[in-house]
């Protein structure tokens, strides 16, 4: 649940948001808790993603700076020639245009919180 008080706060409750589907995105379910989109912040964008096991996301360029932040779980991050696994209370700042592959090669469920610019026309 969600709901907007005065002077533009807006809260959204655990398991609150908007659900989407990202592009390339295979077996992850995201969250939007606060973007542009739903009345949020300019610039910017919150998302709650679950990588449930077995999970990958296509190799695609971010388009604007982004935050990933491991609540949960592990995932496998892949930038070039590079990959690291991030575990609980991990987080990497992605610039903007890095291309970038994620899966989750584990037996359980990752959550990962993103914070991410969003671009000028969504702003």
């Amino acid at each position: 649940m969600s709901g907007a008080a005065e002077d533009g706060v807006r809260v959204v409750r655990d398991g609150g948001g908007e659900a989407y589907d990202a592009p390339g995105h295979h077996d992850v379910v995201g969250r939007a808790l606060h973007a542009p989109a739903l009345g949020g912040p300019p610039g910017f964008r919150v998302a709650h993603s679950t990588f449930l096991p077995g999970a990958r996301v296509d190799p695609s360029a971010n388009p604007g700076h982004t935050v990933y932040v491991v609540l949960d779980g592990a995932i496998e991050l892949g930038v070039g020639e590079s990959t690291w696994t991030l575990e609980r209370g991990d987080s990497v700042h992605l610039p903007p245009g890095t291309v970038r592959t994620v899966r989750n090669d584990g037996d359980r469920p990752a959550v990962v919180l993103v914070v991410a610019e969003t671009p000028r026309e969504d702003a």
